[in-house]
């Protein structure tokens, strides 16, 4: 490891490990924070992007749909969906592995991974939207992320904003 923590590591007719990669993504979306997760985990350079209506424009510019997470390679590729994502990443930076090396233990690695990815993530939405405070701390904190970036500096308007955007959800 050099001294900012990353491993160093030359990828022939690829990327250097200092160049960083951007994840466009939201705090409240279990793909955009499992992918954040595997680039600390990997040691990958990366910029945390939080999609905004500030950042609309070069959102658009990479991605196919309208969803996080989005990476931006440093050759300015843009590739959505955690798992196609992580899997580039690791044909790029193949350590730390993240599968077992037995094939019997890489299945159950894989199985579990699409379990959590299509079922695990409906236990979140129920624990997220069941009881009425944590609807109103989701909704809130969801109308926060999709506010002009002005408003957060007007006190007053940003409340009433917020409030009224959580109401829709």
């Amino acid at each position: 490891m050099n001294q900012t923590g990353y491993y160093v590591q030359l990828i022939i007719g690829g990327n250097h490990m200092s160049e960083k990669y951007r994840i466009f993504g939201a705090e409240l979306s279990p793909y955009s924070v499992k992918t954040r997760s595997y680039f600390r985990y990997k040691n990958i350079p990366h910029k945390w992007v939080i999609r905004s209506p500030a950042n609309a424009d070069e959102f658009q510019k990479y991605a196919r749909l309208p969803i996080v997470p989005l990476v931006i390679t440093p050759d300015n590729e843009g590739i959505q969906d955690s798992t196609p994502i992580m899997d580039k990443m690791e044909e790029l930076f193949p350590e730390p592995k993240t599968n077992p090396d037995d094939e019997t233990l890489k299945f159950i690695s894989i199985l579990l991974e699409e379990y959590s990815d299509e079922w695990g993530n409906k236990h979140m939405f129920h624990y997220r939207w069941k009881a009425e405070v944590d609807q109103i701390s989701a909704s809130r904190r969801i109308a926060e992320t999709n506010l002009p970036f002005y408003i957060k500096f007007l006190p007053v308007v940003n409340t009433l904003m917020k409030n009224k955007i959580a109401k829709t959800f």
